[in-house]
């Protein structure tokens, strides 16, 4: 991930409303108000891989990374999200969202992604976005 990147998504993502929309609106959560008064954003590193962290009310995990600068999609994509559910059922959170922002995404490697995070289980989703 690009610093640049790294600064400006955590900045947007410091500003509630923007934090409310990425996780309602595109991500497609239900969570009940009370889980927007309290959350955090960081810069992290998951196995080498640069990141964003967002941790919503105690209750979710998102993981966003920059998809355009995944050195090796076809194998770090199911790991990070293996390791998102590993993560979040270590914090004792209720559910993970593994975040993929890139202009383009190959088809077959968006298909493998989701059947990893369904096979983990109904709290584990990977999305796809263009832009953050």
């Amino acid at each position: 991930m690009s610093v640049e990147n790294a600064q400006d998504w955590e900045k947007r993502l410091a500003r509630k409303a923007f934090a409310v929309s990425l996780v309602r609106d595109r991500l497609g959560c239900g969570c009940p108000e009370e889980v927007f008064n309290n959350y955090r954003v960081n810069q992290h590193e998951v196995a080498s891989i640069p990141l964003t962290q967002l941790i919503m009310g105690d209750r979710l995990l998102v993981w966003i990374v920059d998809g355009e600068r995944m050195a090796n999609p076809t194998s770090n994509g199911p790991d990070l999200i293996r390791k998102g559910r590993d993560e979040r059922e270590r914090r004792g959170l209720n559910r993970f969202r593994l975040v993929w922002v890139a202009h383009a995404l190959d088809p077959s490697l968006a298909s493998h992604l989701i059947r990893t995070a369904d096979r983990l289980g109904p709290r584990v989703h990977f999305h796809h976005l263009r832009v953050l």
